[in-house]
């Protein structure tokens, strides 16, 4: 027990590092991690993620601020007020100042969370109610349907191949065979985690050092008398904002931060204001997002995908979620935004300098330890083989998509709910009909 908490412990470190790397989000963390973290208990494994998203969304906006580069859309307002930030505040000011702003956020979006599940826990039996099930999986789709980075046709066609893809196999519920074509390799079904990898993790990893070369840090003339009473107003309004955006799948936790930076605008706050909202809005989001898969077992972010496959893997169940889960995830949600907030700003320069000099290697390593991660996903189900070949498909077809300019999010999400979605919509055609 006391390896496991040292390994959810380590995830600090790490997620506030891949925070500052563009193109090192929260799943290739997690796909990263596999082999240390596949078989840690279910309350730890979900500790390890919360922990890994907290981090990265305190460090995100510490490149912005710092080399004018975006870790991940969320930060898009920061970088929109840089300038005007860096003119009235000293960067360390700043970093302080947006440091606090991610702690307020994750204080709510956990404390909201808190409610949630309990709430969900004590009405489980009417929200597992097929009906309800079968509704969250229709709007995740319908989302997918709408993603404003495709046209709606180009995403009709991702969602189709998605769910062919997803319920191909043997579905022991249904006692039915899909799309085997009789072949025993295909009985097991054709996993996510590999394509997941292959389609939107390699392609946002290639533009790391792209990236990195845009780095470019800025000094100013600042004044720091100027400072701001509406500050921690800012940064609860960000928080609840964001506790209510981040449920909306797909585009919740990235939007949360635009949502409450055009709220601040149309009030006409100061630049800090609006850096503040934004950013407790993002923090806030990305801890919310756990509610509908404590819940309801369905993820609705990308990173969320790959935990869940990890949970599943052993054997997780809804009933698992208890009092417990809730109070190991307030201690380490405590421990994080401690040392979160000392890196941010007492280390943020140390850090920012070792990525930027960091060459090529620090990302070809991670490439290397995905493809390694493949394989040892593989070899655990027994069956390396449909592993390897998927990525290799989905590889080729990255680069497809990539000179299409399609995004593949749609078809990532729908190849992951395509046997919910099957077996809940055959359950409710024979509670109807």
């Amino acid at each position: 027990m006391v390896i496991d908490f040292f390994i959810v412990l380590c995830a600090i470190p790490v997620g506030i590092i891949a925070g500052m790397m563009p193109g090192v989000p929260t799943s290739v963390v997690l796909l990263m991690s596999f082999p240390l973290i596949y078989n840690l208990p279910f309350d730890l494994l979900i500790a390890f993620y919360i922990c890994i998203a907290i981090c990265t969304q305190f460090s995100n906006s510490v490149i912005a601020l710092y080399a004018g580069v975006p870790g991940d859309l969320t930060v898009l307002p920061i970088l929109k007020e840089r300038d005007a930030l860096l003119k009235n505040f000293s960067l360390k000011e700043n970093l302080t100042r947006t440091a606090f702003a991610s702690v307020v956020g994750t204080i709510i979006g956990f404390s909201v969370l808190i409610v949630l599940v309990l709430f969900f826990i004590k009405h489980s039996i009417f929200l597992l109610r097929t009906e309800v099930l079968f509704s969250v999986i229709c709007f995740i789709v319908l989302v997918c349907l709408f993603w404003r980075a495709n046209r709606i046709l180009i995403n009709a066609c991702l969602i189709s191949i998605g769910c062919v893809l997803g319920i191909t196999g043997y579905n022991s519920v249904l006692l039915k065979e899909f799309f085997t074509f009789d072949s025993f390799y295909l009985y097991g079904g054709l996993p996510v985690l590999p394509a997941f990898i292959a389609l939107y993790a390699m392609p946002n990893l290639l533009q790391l050092n792209k990236q990195k070369q845009k780095y470019s840090i800025k000094e100013f003339e600042h004044n720091l008398t100027n400072t701001n009473s509406k500050a921690y107003t800012s940064a609860i309004s960000g928080g609840i904002i964001g506790s209510v955006v981040g449920l909306i799948p797909l585009l919740g936790s990235y939007s949360s931060s635009n949502v409450a930076y055009w709220f601040a605008k149309a009030l006409r706050l100061s630049p800090l204001e609006k850096a503040i909202s934004s950013e407790a809005s993002n923090s806030a989001a990305f801890v919310i997002v756990l509610a509908p898969l404590l819940a309801f077992g369905i993820a609705i972010v990308p990173s969320e995908i790959i935990l869940l496959e990890m949970l599943k893997y052993n054997g997780w169940m809804l009933s698992d979620v208890t009092g417990k889960t809730l109070y190991i995830l307030l201690l380490f949600s405590i421990s994080t935004v401690i040392i979160g907030y000392f890196a941010c700003t007492k280390l943020a320069a140390h850090l920012v300098t070792f990525i930027s000099k960091s060459g090529a290697w620090l990302p070809m390593l991670i490439f290397a330890i995905l493809i390694v991660n493949i394989y040892i996903i593989g070899s655990q189900s027994s069956n390396t083989g449909i592993y390897l070949i998927t990525f290799i498909f989905c590889a080729f077809a990255s680069l497809g998509f990539n000179k299409l300019q399609i995004d593949p999010i749609p078809l990532i999400f729908s190849w992951a709910v395509g046997e919910q979605l099957l077996v809940n919509g055959h359950r409710l055609l024979s509670l109807y009909l």
